[in-house]
């Protein structure tokens, strides 16, 4: 994910490898992590223990394997008794070699596992994990962002490692070119249709995006489907039958997608491109805005410089008692629940939100760490002391995640196509939404009861 978007490359999970080793199956005496203030002494070795770490994030953080590595070397320095073997995942097999490993019950203590959401409770209901939030204090869970989507069954099950947002950014160069006002972008749905307007007669598209493989669709509804939801769990409640996509709370963003798609917001080859190469109009200074992720935040200040680019929030279009949310989400790292030295796993994952561990972080990679104690006075740029401020103060919501991936795929993505190739009308595009969750439920899916309490 280059930079990068977590729920994106989910669907490219499609082949497997498993790599790694088991880890030993001895318990040495560790004492967990201690309060930050507390200065915990070296432990001399009882038992030899290794802990095999299945991680991923090179692509999105820069710099993460070599701290990683500082952090190994550093916890290891503390407990020589403990060996840890860092084992770097590919994009593509992420999901698929956690799986296998599942079902042999060997492979990594530790794993990377994708944001939150559904990507957490998947594993979580098949048995998967053990939960991190039984070996924090409250004290330590407190200072840590985005849980909410990592918890369930009362208990947090990953615990949250680096953060990435979708956010929107702007040319401010090109909304003077246009006639704009280059500090005040466009803060509701009438003001982005303006913005359109005043772009299309310059002959610069305001937005840009690329649909040909249609994973943005996932983007604009996080983006826009959470102005309207009545709740945080009203999503969930649709998937199971308790509502329906073709209300109002779930159907009108697509009556605002469509007439950003009539209003010609978009470059005019949004359908032949993909992803990435919509998102590289914008750094090539050939559109006015973008929606991404935090990630293609730092490489458009490096192309277009930190003067030229602004941050703005998703324009609103209703006022409804989630508006203000915002769909941020931090990868995560969990414990195996087969792993026989959980504590010891729980105590590394735990030294890596140490002050020192979390401003590391930043100072290698570039990318915030996902705990309120990092020190924000390192952030290098504005724009991303602006973006921190949003994530560290509004609540979480992103919607994509909400859903079964299976409804993802086959109903969301060409929903959103079929609005942006203007072959499905907004009506259309709910009643697919609707009828492949109700496909989806009818094909008994072995966690749907699980679906049932999560909705509740």
């Amino acid at each position: 994910m280059k930079t990068k978007l977590f729920l994106i490359f989910l669907l490219l999970a499609v082949s497997a490898a498993l790599a790694g080793c088991a880890g030993a199956t001895q318990t040495p005496a560790v004492s967990p992590t201690q309060p930050e203030n507390a200065q915990p002494e070296p432990t001399k070795p009882a038992e030899n223990v290794k802990l095999v770490v299945w991680w991923w994030g090179e692509p999105e953080a820069p710099g993460a394997g070599q701290w990683f590595k500082s952090r190994v070397d550093a916890y290891t320095a503390k407990h020589p008794n403990v060996t840890i073997e860092l084992v770097e995942q590919n994009i593509d097999s992420v999901i698929t070699a956690f799986r296998a490993a599942a079902a042999s019950k060997s492979g990594p203590d530790i794993v990377f596992v994708f944001s939150g959401g559904v990507y957490v409770m998947e594993d979580v209901w098949a048995g998967n994990l053990a939960p991190i939030s039984d070996y924090a204090s409250p004290e330590q869970l407190a200072t840590w962002l985005d849980t909410e989507s990592k918890t369930y069954d009362g208990k947090v099950w990953t615990m949250p490692f680096y953060m990435q947002s979708y956010l929107m950014m702007y040319n401010k160069e090109l909304f003077a070119k246009a006639g704009l006002d280059p500090e005040k972008p466009p803060q509701t749905l009438d003001e982005l249709l303006a913005t359109c307007e005043a772009f299309n007669k310059i002959g610069i598209p305001a937005m840009a995006t690329g649909m040909r493989d249609a994973f943005m669709g996932g983007v604009y509804y996080s983006e826009m489907a959470i102005h309207t939801l009545t709740d945080r769990f009203a999503i969930q409640r649709a998937v199971v039958g308790k509502g329906s996509f073709l209300d109002a709370e779930h159907a009108a963003w697509w009556t605002a997608l469509d007439k950003l798609v009539k209003a010609k917001c978009f470059n005019e080859d949004a359908n032949s491109l993909d992803l990435y190469s919509g998102w590289e109009l914008f750094g090539r200074g050939e559109a006015g805005m973008l929606q991404a992720n935090d990630g293609y935040l730092n490489t458009a200040i490096e192309l277009l410089g930190k003067d030229k680019v602004g941050i703005m929030r998703f324009p609103r279009f209703t006022t409804g008692p989630l508006s203000e949310s915002m769909c941020y989400f931090s990868q995560g790292l969990g414990i195996t629940s087969w792993s026989p030295n959980k504590e010891i796993a729980a105590d590394f994952l735990l030294s890596l939100h140490e002050q020192d561990s979390v401003d590391e972080f930043y100072k290698t990679t570039g990318i915030p760490f996902a705990d309120t104690k990092f020190d924000q006075r390192l952030i290098k740029t504005d724009q991303q002391k602006q973006e921190f401020e949003w994530i560290s103060s509004r609540p979480q919501l992103c919607p994509e995640g909400l859903m079964p991936i299976q409804v993802w795929e086959t109903s969301l993505l060409p929903a959103t196509q079929g609005i942006f190739q203007q072959s499905l009308t907004p009506e259309d595009a709910a009643k697919m939404m609707e009828e492949g969750t109700a496909s989806w439920r009818d094909s008994n899916p072995p966690n749907f009861e699980q679906w049932i309490l999560w909705a509740k």
